[in-house]
């Protein structure tokens, strides 16, 4: 048997050229939600400074200013939010659908001897042809709003942080390399035990599966304890499976949270030490 050729994700992407307006929409949406924090940060700010205005009728009215331009931020994000979930999943549906009809096609041109194997039992392949069309929907739905959202997030951020204070950037610059590098591990180690933990309930899911599709055969012969006991057998493996998924993705989240607030940490101190600079040059002017 030939190894499994890797496809390509251009001709993954090939099969929702269909939905290309969703597609539009879509990347409409992430953008609009991407430009939502940057934009926010400003507008507050903005709304910071109102409250110190010496005037107690020009705090007033910055304050209903600002207040109107964040209600009209929220109804923004209300239709950004809504544009970018309903297009994406519309093209993840769809290519679920696609690839599913697709593997279906595939297994059914197999030999008869390849369902002997007990890695090609009838269970196993239909929690394939569920498990890996949802991950291809993935790929191709909400992770390409997130992807897009974060990188027009990203964009706008370098543009208005190197606008206000360029050291300040080039400081935190240098610091989002070890939070990638945590985050990359942590992806890393999610996809590694899930890819596990898949394989293993699969194997479980046939033995329910045999069980139900001889529920008569299994009622006559009085199998329904040995049966039960075999399928909670099965599901150890997977359960040991979720557990150091599940000690492991915690871990790596917790380390990236650290290195993410230790950035934060850093870019407040130096914040004070541009601050302190400020002020003492103003004292020697």
């Amino acid at each position: 048997e030939a190894p499994p050729a890797p496809v390509p994700m251009r001709r993954i992407a090939a099969l929702n050229r269909p939905e290309l307006p969703a597609l539009l929409g879509g990347l409409l949406g992430s953008v609009g939600m991407g430009m939502l924090m940057p934009v926010f940060s400003i507008i507050f700010g903005s709304l910071v400074g109102v409250f110190y205005l010496s005037s107690v009728d020009d705090i007033e009215a910055g304050a209903r200013k600002w207040s109107a331009v964040f209600a009209a931020i929220g109804f923004a994000a209300l239709a950004a939010c809504t544009l970018q979930v309903y297009c994406f999943n519309l093209m993840g549906q769809r290519l679920a659908r696609r690839v599913r009809g697709l593997m279906m096609r595939a297994l059914l041109r197999q030999e008869v001897g390849w369902f002997d194997r007990e890695e090609n039992a009838s269970g196993v392949l239909t929690s394939k042809l569920s498990a890996d069309a949802l991950a291809v929907k993935g790929q191709f739905g909400d992770t390409m709003g997130l992807l897009v959202q974060n990188l027009v997030t990203l964009v706008a951020g370098y543009v208005i942080a190197g606008i206000y204070s360029w050291r300040m950037m080039l400081v935190v610059s240098g610091a989002l390399p070890v939070l990638a590098a945590a985050s990359y591990v942590q992806v890393c180690l999610i996809v590694a035990y899930a890819h596990a933990e898949s394989g293993t309930f699969a194997r479980a899911n046939q033995t329910a599966a045999e069980a139900f599709a001889a529920a008569r055969t299994v009622a006559a012969f009085g199998m329904e304890g040995p049966l039960g006991t075999l399928y909670e057998g099965k599901l150890a493996e997977p359960t040991r499976a979720s557990r150091k998924a599940a000690n492991a993705g915690g871990l790596a989240f917790g380390f990236s949270q650290f290195v993410l607030f230790g950035i934060y940490a850093l870019a407040f101190w130096y914040m004070g030490i541009e601050v302190t600079r400020v002020d003492c040059s103003e004292i020697a002017a």
